[in-house]
């Protein structure tokens, strides 16, 4: 795991966070008790999965709230995100 995943991960780990199996209607209730309009995915052992925005519920939505997170969140792939680097300028 690279370092800002890492910090990533300690960042939400406090906050409002759902959970790929949680179903829409469960994310809105805690977007709506947190006052966010975008929270973490995370999975069972606390690892980043996604991100879901209010903008995701209201497209998945159509298909029902009982639908799954995991089916309209923006999912976090870190094997496929490049490293930052430092350019001295």
């Amino acid at each position: 795991m690279q370092p800002c995943e890492n910090m990533m991960e300690e960042v939400f780990h406090n906050e409002a966070q759902v959970f790929p199996t949680d179903t829409l209607l469960c994310a809105l209730r805690v977007m709506k008790e947190h006052h966010v309009a975008l929270v973490p995915v995370m999975d069972g052992e606390g690892h980043l999965v996604g991100i879901l925005s209010d903008q995701h519920v209201r497209v998945g939505w159509a298909h029902g709230p009982l639908t799954p997170v995991a089916r309209v969140m923006t999912a976090h792939h870190p094997a496929e995100t490049a490293p930052l680097e430092l350019v001295a300028l």
